[in-house]
């Protein structure tokens, strides 16, 4: 079973665009045991779950829930969410429900 990988190119996994990067030991995309998308870094800044996700290597990755509904991600832009303020680049923690946890 394989839980980690690394797609020679961008490639679409369940509806999210994944970085490629041209090598098994490059920028890897992850997986739960049932096949659903863990963890990758985005091509582009996308919104996922009315989040605006930033790209980047070092802090960028983005998590989901095994229920496919974002976990984490760093922010392209500043966002008030259930009364919390976050400023861009920081990180976002939702519940498999989508509240917010930080």
């Amino acid at each position: 079973m394989v839980t980690i990988c690394a797609f020679p190119q961008d490639t679409l996994v369940q509806g999210h665009l994944c970085r490629g990067s041209g090598g098994p030991k490059g920028v890897q995309t992850s997986f739960y045991p049932d096949g659903a998308l863990r963890q990758f870094f985005l091509v582009q800044p996308t919104v996922i779950d009315g989040v605006p996700c930033a790209t980047g290597l070092i802090r960028g990755a983005v998590e989901l829930h095994e229920n496919g509904r974002l976990k984490s991600c760093m922010l392209e832009e500043d966002l008030v969410r259930d009364g919390v303020k976050l400023g861009k680049g920081s990180r976002i923690t939702l519940t498999m429900d989508g509240r917010t946890l930080k």
